[in-house]
């Protein structure tokens, strides 16, 4: 199997992902569909001889003592790949993804203005969230190229592992990777904190350490933006709340509703003319009902808030679905992976 040969063609055909397991042919991910390349198997001999021409000696010895690693991959001529490397049953799989050579802008991926604004803030909590593979790091990327562009700043990022790469603009942009520059998220972030920063970046908060250090550095002047990985902006709210013990839930949830500014969640949808995915976005502005209704343990009412919060930019998944709908870039005849009221289903045309 030529591992490089295989990245070049997913790239040209515009494969999300690259899937390689033994005893089975190579799968790219196709606009959310498996394809499988061929018929030829790959052996457990192949998987490990591929994972050695993608890894560093460090990263194999992590594989072998954790049975994980994540990682990235340069191909000259080609691009950057992400790579999670893991063990199954005694042999090596890989799940590879390409990233785009330049990033992109809020404007090109559809995103919404007051995700824009919210790149603008010179302090408190931004989140962006999405189950996994719904474009959140391209969308956290275009945030920072957007700052990155717009004004002088120290960006410190930290990621797992390190994508887009940003040139310095008006902005330094310093890009950490865990594993490789840090042990791991928590402790980049307390250090990140004494680095000068004026924005920091989280690939994804995940422990209860990383989100109480990232609320500490929002409420002391600086803009953190970080990745959540769940489905809609009530239900991650929800999930950093259920990091913490019962006895501290109260107090992180007064804390998190005064330093929320705001949150995007999104996914991505077949467009109805058979032509790849769109991205719908649900908008969270952090207004002060917002902010209440996080305090007061009433995080199921947001969506109801959101839509009818059309004046602050705010809007709902089911509100973003039956936009695009309403287009005729999705079709409704399908439904969206996520629960939609009655009243928004109506028939399609």
């Amino acid at each position: 199997m030529d591992l490089d040969a295989l990245l070049r063609e997913a790239t040209v055909t515009g494969a999300s992902d690259i899937l390689i397991a033994v005893e089975a042919p190579p799968v790219f991910r196709v606009d959310g569909v498996l394809v499988r390349r061929g018929e030829a198997v790959v052996s457990a001999a192949e998987a490990e001889a591929a994972f050695g021409h993608l890894t560093t000696a460090e990263q194999g010895q992590r594989l072998r003592s954790q049975g994980e690693v994540d990682f990235s991959y340069s191909l000259a001529g080609v691009g950057r790949f992400r790579v999670s490397a893991f063990r199954q049953r005694g042999s090596v799989s890989l799940a590879v993804r390409p990233i785009p050579s330049s990033v992109p802008n809020l404007l090109e991926l559809g995103v919404p203005e007051a995700v824009a604004e919210f790149a603008r803030r010179e302090s408190g909590l931004v989140l962006v969230v999405g189950r996994a593979g719904a474009g959140k790091s391209t969308t956290l990327a275009a945030m920072v190229e957007q700052i990155n562009r717009e004004r002088a700043a120290h960006i410190i990022t930290l990621e797992d592992p390190v994508e887009y790469l940003h040139r310095h603009k008006q902005s330094l942009v310093n890009q950490r990777e865990m594993g490789v520059d840090s042990p791991g998220f928590p402790q980049a972030l307390r250090a990140a904190i004494r680095q000068n920063p004026d924005v920091i970046v989280i690939g994804e908060l995940r422990e209860a350490e990383s989100a109480a250090l990232a609320l500490v550095a929002s409420s002391t002047g600086h803009l953190v933006i970080a990745t959540v990985r769940q489905p809609d902006c009530a239900t991650a709210l929800d999930y950093l709340v259920g990091l913490f013990p019962a006895a501290e839930q109260t107090q992180f949830a007064w804390q998190l509703a005064s330093a929320l500014e705001g949150a995007v969640a999104q996914i991505l949808l077949p467009r109805r003319d058979g032509k790849g995915r769109v991205a719908a976005f649900e908008v969270l502005v952090g207004t002060p009902a917002v902010r209440t209704l996080v305090r007061d343990a009433k995080r199921q009412q947001l969506p109801t808030l959101m839509r009818s919060g059309a004046r602050h930019g705010m809007r709902a998944l089911d509100q973003a679905w039956r936009d695009l709908v309403d287009h005729g870039v999705v079709s409704a005849v399908e439904p969206p992976p996520f629960p939609v009221p009655l009243a928004a289903r109506k028939p399609e045309a």
